[in-house]
């Protein structure tokens, strides 16, 4: 350590050894006991005292934690005299060299002592540490400015770390709760004592506030002079950074002070910093001024706020900080002309970002802000009459208007800090009827929706974007940003939703406003950047198709927390909206007007344009006026043409996949909230609904969307007779499938079933599971069969649904109870047709026509994992896949990031069961488990279904009980299952039944 490069390795590797060696040999504590009393250590005139004092006191560290306890009362003094005297050798000299590093070490070491002795055993702790150097301490002198001084540094860490260790939950596992409570007992008695002194280390801003002048001084005069720093001669050099020296020093003490100051605002009395003398709130606002120091000092309020303050001391920070804030922002931008000087005189041309210098200045202003009202809320939410005390009143305005002002900084960092604070005083049920947050509702929505729109981080990687490094500042990378938007956004939900709940005029204004001025800036898809140039179509990262994603949630979110009165003319609360309901209406109108006259030609546009007709679905609720024409568009989109054309072997490009797709989502959404307003039209929509279906481009997760959305539909219709009409009508197609020959001849064996599948030919030729006519050909059948399955069992369920929230029951047929007991409190409601189980749900009449297509495809797959089929086709290097999981599987068996973009995402197992293809290509081996998965799965929840829907023990089925029961409790059915599928048949059948 001491010779550096000139000790070769062999030397350097048997001193390392020696070292490692001492650390457990017995009698090492004397010897470093008489190393820390040693001022110097010098080997051939090569001072070494840093490294081996460090050395030392890892040593002694290590002791303390493991051997103290066994030490007696001389040893343990002669140890902390020891620490004590090496501390003293340090304490006179500078800061800002590598005895800061001592330091710290010397500080913990002592407050590590403290822990354990203080004050029972060392009753001159404060004497000891606290004390002048001239009486034998280590704080400064009386008369030295102290800004150099390392014994003042040590003095505030080792009360941060005494601080630390006897208040944190994390060590206070290692500390008694007795020995714990004496050390806090011990320092506040002598609080009186040292607080002062720490005090007086924040007076030293006058020091500081000295230095910025003279250097101000210099540099101006320099400038004056035509000249730059490196042009000054030696003289003024040397006292140029003699006074940067001491700025440096001053700022350092003074944040010192303020991180022990933290820790005292965090965890020790509220009494230490609230009281008159010294007056540490008053010193700790008047900081904020002081660019070197206000982010500590920032820290240390921030810390005062998250503590239950009284009423007295939660006014007094109410009152105090706009005004402190407000002179402090006064300062900054004198500071602001200050550092262009510094920069000029240093030969820098460089423009200076203010808000990027700020960015933490200003993050922590909006935290310590918004922790003041959140944390202490209830001083605020206890005085109901907040309206009838002006003074209190406009103090808590004033205070508010400051945090709304800084959500106008461009970061969206400063906004995310305030909006659990804005969600906790918009929830209360009291607080909004004062009035109190009215005039900044418009301010705040707006704010909100413009930080809800996403920044192209590409813009600011290339420097585009106008506030490039501000937002560099702000977020490390887009993996950050991107976490950062969407915990934003989901917050963001609540707020939408209560502001709609108390402003929804002001609401209503700012959301129409918003789309107004975005349909005349970017409803052509202005300015037509990041186009995708064969078709010349937006992308998603272009800015129109951006702004229009990030009007969205809040649309949808505040739509959703609009009260009846606000818009429902039959609302029992009629005064409280007879004024603004009138605007609220004919302002929501013309945003629905205005959007569904709105025809986007670019596909991403049209995407944005269905999310917000969706998000109308709130309103349409009490005025369904532009219902239909909703709807209309919705279910145009379904078939919307294809401007980007197909890409490999899809038919259609995945981007009008995911048009059509959302559509039929937003389609379904839409039923689902407004049926009965839907009801008048069925007729009209039922004929639309054929002519989509008959389309032979119709998705399948579109037809689902159909079928679904019809289901909906006819949920709502009030006569049972037309509501099971209706349904029956709607699934007509899809049960005549299954009804179909083709059908029964393909589930009539397994040995048919496979074929069907095209199993049995992969065994004789092996080439045809790759043969693109025989793919196809397999997969539309298999598709068509499934997609009905499907369809009925989504329409199933929706019916369902529906029927449990109609009120009335259904009528006992047989009063008399079938079990003569008298402690039977219900009859037994006996056998219930289908005819009365339909009065409710429109979809049981049905089952007459299904199960007996459903009874020989459970036991046909069933069938499939027989022993005997295991031992015949796992001998086939292609047909043993059908009884292998499916890449979906896989990755639901393992956990993996949802954002990595699931099967085939970065990370997925697409490929991972049968190596080199996966379900998407034009293969049919790996389909067959997946396949198979979702047959036995639909299966099994149709039997669910009929099991809810008590249709399995109506007379009406009577005749197929006997092949009911035997296929759903076969066992050898039941022994051949895997676990996967005994778990799907308990959950999705036996339980239910």
């Amino acid at each position: 350590a001491g010779f550096g490069k000139l000790v070769d390795s062999n030397e350097r590797q048997i001193a390392y050894r020696v070292l490692e060696e001492f650390k457990v040999y017995d009698g090492k504590m004397p010897i470093c006991i008489n190393w820390l009393h040693q001022e110097r250590h010098v080997i051939e005139g090569c001072d070494i005292t840093l490294p081996v004092k460090q050395y030392v006191l890892t040593l002694m560290d290590n002791f303390l934690q493991m051997s103290y306890t066994k030490l007696n009362e001389n040893e343990r003094f002669a140890m902390r005299h020891a620490v004590l005297t090496a501390a003293r050798q340090i304490s006179p000299m500078t800061i800002l060299n590598d005895n800061r590093i001592l330091g710290n070490k010397l500080a913990s070491i002592l407050a590590a002592f403290v822990v354990r002795e203080f004050p029972q055993r060392w009753t001159t702790f404060f004497t000891d540490i606290f004390s002048s150097m001239q009486e034998g301490g280590l704080w400064c002198n009386e008369g030295d400015d102290g800004v150099h001084i390392i014994g003042v540094k040590i003095c505030l860490e080792c009360l941060r770390l005494i601080t630390e260790n006897t208040t944190d939950s994390d060590f206070n596992l290692k500390i008694s709760t007795v020995r714990r409570s004496d050390v806090l007992l011990g320092l506040n008695e002598i609080s009186n004592e040292f607080l002062p002194r720490v005090f007086r280390i924040l007076e030293h801003y006058s020091f500081l506030l000295e230095r910025k002048t003279i250097l101000h001084n210099m540099r101006g005069y320099l400038f004056s002079n035509g000249r730059v720093l490196s042009q000054m001669n030696a003289e003024e050099a040397m006292m140029y950074q003699k006074e940067m020296s001491r700025l440096k020093a001053a700022a350092i003490l003074i944040n010192d002070c303020l991180v022990t100051l933290s820790q005292f605002c965090r965890s020790m009395p509220i009494d230490w910093t609230f009281s008159k003398n010294p007056d540490f709130v008053t010193a700790l606002l008047h900081l904020l001024r002081e660019p070197l120091v206000h982010v500590n000092a920032i820290g240390c309020l921030e810390q005062l706020a998250l503590r239950k303050l009284d009423t007295e001391q939660w006014t007094l920070l109410i009152r105090q900080l706009p005004q402190a804030v407000k002179d402090a922002n006064k300062t900054l931008s004198n500071h602001d002309d200050q550092v262009k000087l510094e920069r000029q005189v240093e030969g820098n041309s460089e423009t200076v970002d203010t808000l990027t210098l700020r960015l933490p200045y200003h993050r922590g202003i909006s935290r310590m802000l918004s922790c003041v009202i959140s944390t202490n809320v209830s001083h605020m939410l206890a005085d109901k009459n907040i309206m009838n005390t002006r003074e209190k009143f406009e103090e808590i305005s004033t205070f508010l208007r400051l945090l709304v002002d800084l959500i106008h900084h461009p970061s969206g960092r400063i906004c995310s800090n305030q909006i659990n604070t804005w969600i906790i005083l918009l929830k209360d049920p009291q607080l909004p009827k004062t009035k109190l947050l009215t005039p900044f509702a418009k301010e705040l929505m707006s704010c909100y929706i413009d930080h809800l729109v996403r920044i192209r981080w590409d813009d600011v990687y290339e420097q585009r974007h106008p506030q490039s490094s501000l937002m560099e500042a702000s977020w490390t990378d887009e993996d950050e940003y991107d976490s950062w938007i969407g915990e934003f956004r989901s917050r963001c939900t609540q707020f939408f939703k209560f502001l709609g709940n108390i402003e929804p005029q002001i609401v209503t204004e700012v959301l129409n406003t918003k789309i107004q001025t975005l349909l005349n800036r970017h409803a052509d898809g202005a300015p037509h950047d990041h186009l995708h140039l064969p078709n010349k179509q937006l992308t998603q990262k272009s800015e129109a198709v951006i702004q229009f994603e990030g009007l969205h949630q809040p649309l949808d979110a505040a739509l959703s927390g609009f009260p009846p009165w606000s818009l429902h003319d039959e609302c029992s609360n009629q005064e409280l909206g007879v004024e603004i309901r009138p605007i609220v209406r004919s302002t929501l109108l013309q945003l629905a007007n205005s959007l569904l006259s709105w025809q986007p030609r670019h596909l991403w546009l049209k995407f944005r344009r269905a999310q917000l007709l969706e998000a109308l679905k709130h309103f349409w609720i009490y005025d369904p006026s532009t219902l239909l024409r909703g709807v209309d568009s919705l279910l145009g989109y379904l078939s919307a043409h294809d401007d980007w054309g197909a890409s490999g072997s899809q038919p259609l490009s995945g981007q009008i996949v995911s048009l059509r797709k959302k559509s039929g989502v937003s389609l379904v959404a839409v039923a689902k909230k407004v049926p009965h307003h839907l009801v008048p039209w069925i007729s009209q929509l039922s004929e639309a609904v054929r002519q989509h279906l008959s389309s032979e481009n119709l998705l399948p997760t579109n037809r689902m969307h159909l079928y679904e959305f019809l289901s909906c539909v006819a949920g709502a219709v009030n006569e049972p007779l037309t509501r099971a009409n209706f349904i029956a009508e709607v699934l007509a197609d899809a049960i005549s499938v299954l009804e179909s020959n083709e059908f029964k001849n393909a589930v009539i064996s397994p040995e048919a079933f496979l074929a069907w599948i095209g199993v049995t030919e992969a065994g004789s030729n092996p080439s045809s599971v790759t043969n693109l006519e025989h793919v196809k050909k397999v997969i539309q059948t298999f598709q068509r069969v499934f997609s009905a399955l499907n369809t009925i069992l989504s329409v199933g369920k929706r019916c369902h649904e529906a029927s449990k929230k109609r009120s009335g029951g259904i009528p006992f047929i047989n009063k008399q109870s079938s079990v003569e007991s008298p402690g039977l409190n219900f009859p037994d409601e006996g056998p219930i047709s289908l005819q009365d189980l339909s009065f409710h749900d429109p979809f049981v009449h049905l089952w007459p026509r299904i199960l007996p297509a459903l009874i020989p495809l459970i036991d046909t797959v069933l069938r499939l994992w027989y022993p005997m089929q295991h031992a015949h086709f796992l001998r086939n290097s292609l047909q043993r896949y059908l009884f292998a999981i499916s890449d979906d599987e896989a990755f639901l068996s393992k956990v993996h990031d949802a954002s990595a973009g699931g099967v085939f995402g970065e990370g997925g197992t697409a490929g991972s069961v049968i190596r080199g293809t996966d379900r998407r290509d034009m293969n049919l081996v790996p389909r067959w488990s997946g396949w198979l998965n979702e047959l036995r799965n639909t299966c099994f929840q149709m039997l669910g279904l009929l099991s809810g829907q008590r249709a399995l023990f109506a007379p009406e089925l009577r005749d197929l009980y006997p092949q009911f029961v035997a296929s759903v409790s076969n066992p050898e059915h039941l022994n051949a299952m895997e676990n996967r599928h005994l778990t799907q048949y308990l959950k999705q059948f036996i339980e239910i039944l």
